[in-house]
């Protein structure tokens, strides 16, 4: 009995396809960009790409506060057989039953819908001034009546909810082509509030007759182990949201010598769970 010597075979490479949430279509000569792959929120599609600015506090996703104001760019590089390009914020929350660990009845409740259209083939027409290639909008997170509710997901027993918003920017095409979407998921989350009173911080003016008296409890003294180097005060237990301003004071001591502050440079460091942000200034 003799075996045939089989050929070597190659495993077959697929081409470069990625289908992603964030896009309907996707190519090899043009492949998608993930946002998390670069320091911007860049979302690109065949003829789009949707631009939400840059990373500010290192989320996976686009992150607003409450009545934030979500803003992009949408850049079209072709406009053949396209008949207009629109840009929406959405925002609902699904409820499901779950029996048997299978989610049966499912209700949608449309939170926000607000929608521009950013160009249409019918007013290019009209128009004598050349075809603009980028497009930016605005939108405000709020509600109607109520404010809206944050990003989330909640998970029980027999039931389960879900609350999403999301940009999505769609290309109508005439003809047999294809409609082309690019889209991505943002988080809502409103800002911390607190009943705490912000501390009075005084005025440099000694003539001000304005001036209150700071209550000791309402600052916290941060120290270092020399003597003779100035302390920090900071508000004691108050929680500040993103693009909050946090005040703080570096009082002045007859430990230290004249003409202190115009010599000595500190080093300010924020820290949070995603990112690390430090840079010198001058105290």
């Amino acid at each position: 009995m003799s075996f045939e010597v089989l050929p070597s075979y190659t495993p077959e490479v697929l081409p470069g396809y990625d289908l992603t949430p964030t896009t309907s279509h996707s190519t090899q000569q043009l492949p998608l960009v993930r946002a998390r792959d670069r320091s911007s929120y860049l979302y690109v599609s065949e003829h789009m790409n949707l631009d939400l600015g840059p990373q500010k506090w290192g989320t996976r996703l686009p992150a607003y506060g409450r009545s934030g104001l979500v803003e992009g760019v949408v850049t079209v590089r072709s406009f053949k057989h396209v008949d207009r390009v629109v840009v929406r914020l959405v925002g609902k929350s699904v409820t499901s039953h779950i029996l048997n660990n299978i989610p049966t009845i499912s209700q949608t409740h449309i939170l926000v819908h607000q929608s521009v259209e950013l160009w249409s083939s019918a007013a290019a027409c009209g128009s004598d001034r050349p075809t603009p290639t980028e497009f930016p909008f605005s939108f405000t997170l709020a509600g109607d009546n109520q404010p809206l509710p944050p990003s989330s997901s909640i998970q029980l027993r027999k039931a389960n909810a879900y609350i999403s918003y999301a940009i999505r920017v769609d290309m109508y095409r005439r003809g047999m082509h294809m409609h082309e979407v690019v889209q991505t998921e943002i988080l809502h989350l409103p800002r911390t509030t607190s009943r705490y009173c912000r501390p009075f911080v005084p005025s440099a003016d000694p003539t001000n007759e304005k001036r209150r008296h700071m209550a000791p409890y309402q600052w916290r003294r941060i120290a270092g182990p020399d003597p003779s180097a100035p302390s920090l005060l900071l508000p004691y237990e108050l929680r500040f949201p993103s693009g909050e301003t946090i005040p703080f004071i570096i009082p002045s001591s007859d430990r230290l010598a004249p003409g202190w502050h115009k010599s000595v440079r500190g080093e300010i460091e924020l820290k949070n769970p995603g990112k690390e942000v430090s840079w010198e200034a001058p105290v």
